[in-house]
């Protein structure tokens, strides 16, 4: 039986969540061209697998103030490449805030339901 309180999945559906939210965000930003959303996409696979990663031994010894740290330096990171691989003629940093901000809502919204 597939449960959310087995990691593997867990990480998985935070994944899965986390990739929808974000590029449909940076769609409805206006970013278009296929290139843009496969690199938006990419960039979240691979912080929120790490994250997950991270959180989940953080989440071992419940230190909040690290765990927070590890979420603002993936913002950082999604941020730095996006800037490098998509230019800067939009507003990067604030579609990326907000994409992680409301995934990072949907995320904390299911969690308890684990």
């Amino acid at each position: 039986m597939i449960s959310l309180r087995d990691p593997a999945v867990y990480i998985t559906a935070v994944c899965v969540i986390t990739v929808i939210i974000e590029t449909a965000v940076f769609r409805i930003a206006g970013w278009r061209d296929k290139w843009g959303l496969v690199i938006a996409a990419l960039m979240n696979v691979i912080t929120s697998l790490a994250l997950g990663l991270v959180l989940s031994v953080l989440y071992i010894f419940y230190f909040p103030p690290l765990a927070l740290a590890a979420w603002v330096a993936a913002v950082l990171l999604e941020y730095a490449v996006y800037r490098i691989a998509l230019g800067t003629e939009r507003p990067l940093f604030l579609t990326t805030l907000i994409a992680n901000m409301l995934s990072f809502a949907a995320v904390f919204s299911i969690h308890g339901l684990g």
